[in-house]
């Protein structure tokens, strides 16, 4: 469950620090925890540092575990509708 607006997120926290240093664990990080993570990056950083930060962290995360899955619209377009 997402926490409420300006609400300290401590497990999204920590969650981005492990998805921007490559050490996120991806068996268990599904569609729920993109759109947390979305959110917390968006409320952390504001709608357009997260673009460019979440979208980069993303995209290497998901080279690392070896997918072709990444989306920068579908990325982009979530981002832009939670700072909405």
């Amino acid at each position: 469950m997402i926490d409420a607006p300006n609400r300290v997120d401590v497990e999204a926290a920590e969650m981005a620090r492990q998805l921007a240093d490559g050490s996120l664990d991806g068996s268990g990080f599904g569609h729920a925890d993109h759109v947390r993570l979305a959110r917390w990056y968006v409320v952390e950083y504001g709608a357009y540092d997260a673009l460019g930060l979440f979208s980069r962290h993303l995209r290497e995360y998901a080279e690392s575990m070896g997918s072709a899955k990444y989306n920068q619209t579908i990325t982009w377009a979530l981002l832009l509708t939670i700072a909405e």
